[in-house]
């Protein structure tokens, strides 16, 4: 510290130069450190819901297999149907500052369709919190406000048991 003992005004100097110092630290933390951190723990909450939404949508499909033992969806893949089969919970999917769609991505074999993998898109409002978070998040970018999570599906079938003219298990 300088050496003030006999001037006027001195603490008050100092004082002034300290909690300058201090601001621009704070500045300096903030920007370099707290933001980023912040960005990743949103990143990691999106992945959270994601994670979640995929795997509601395996077992969504799962069980509409084990209840027509056909390959072939017979109920749509949306948000809705998760939540009202009460697979995954409401305040992790509705409420955010993006917006989550989840479906099929379907594959034709003749009579019947059968899913290969399921999408879910995340879509934000605005370029910036996109961009605030896709450096942590493993998606691929469908426009400026959206990103794409693709979970494959694969299949265990007994081909002893299938029909490859209907998709079903006999």
């Amino acid at each position: 510290m300088l050496t003030t003992r006999y001037q006027n005004g001195a603490a008050t100097t100092e004082f002034k130069i300290a909690l300058t110092c201090s601001l621009l630290l704070s500045v300096v933390i903030w920007v370099a450190v707290i933001r980023p951190l912040l960005n990743y723990f949103d990143a990691v909450e999106i992945e959270t819901a994601i994670e979640s939404v995929k795997t509601a949508a395996k077992n969504f499909y799962g069980k509409d297999i084990s209840q027509t033992h056909c390959y072939q969806p017979s109920k749509t893949l949306n948000l809705n149907n998760l939540i009202n089969n009460q697979l995954i919970a409401t305040d992790l999917v509705i409420g955010k500052k993006y917006q989550i769609s989840v479906n099929y991505v379907l594959k034709s074999n003749g009579s019947w369709s059968r899913p290969t993998a399921i999408n879910i898109d995340v879509t934000f409002a605005n370029s910036d919190e996109l961009d605030r978070v896709t450096g942590y998040l493993d998606a691929t970018l469908m426009s400026p406000t959206q990103l794409r999570f693709t979970q494959p599906i694969t299949f265990n079938v007994d081909w002893r048991s299938f029909n490859p003219a209907t998709g079903c298990l006999n």
